[in-house]
């Protein structure tokens, strides 16, 4: 199938499989020490995302604020389409 959104959609795709399979190739060095840049460590229960580290008590943290995110994701995208479709009613009835 062609088209735009189709054209996007595979855009993204093959962009975020990139960083997914193409992250793990990454190195850091940090303290003296190289590793890997997005490194998920069971044994020590840490995640390493370049120079930050979390720790499992931080999965509370990020939860709230993907929750408190929720809400404007969800009405961001109303806003910017009604003001784009603002913008084209007014250039079309300016001319």
């Amino acid at each position: 199938m062609d088209g735009r959104f189709n054209s996007l959609r595979w855009t993204m795709v093959w962009f975020t499989q990139t960083i997914f399979y193409g992250a793990c190739w990454l190195s850091w060095e940090s303290n003296g020490t190289q590793r890997q840049a997005i490194l998920f460590d069971i044994a020590h229960e840490k995640l390493y995302l370049f120079d930050l580290v979390l720790w499992p008590q931080d999965a509370l943290l990020l939860a709230l604020v993907l929750i408190f995110l929720q809400p404007p994701c969800f009405l961001s995208p109303r806003w910017l389409v009604g003001c784009f479709a603002a913008l084209l009613v007014r250039k079309r009835f300016t001319r």
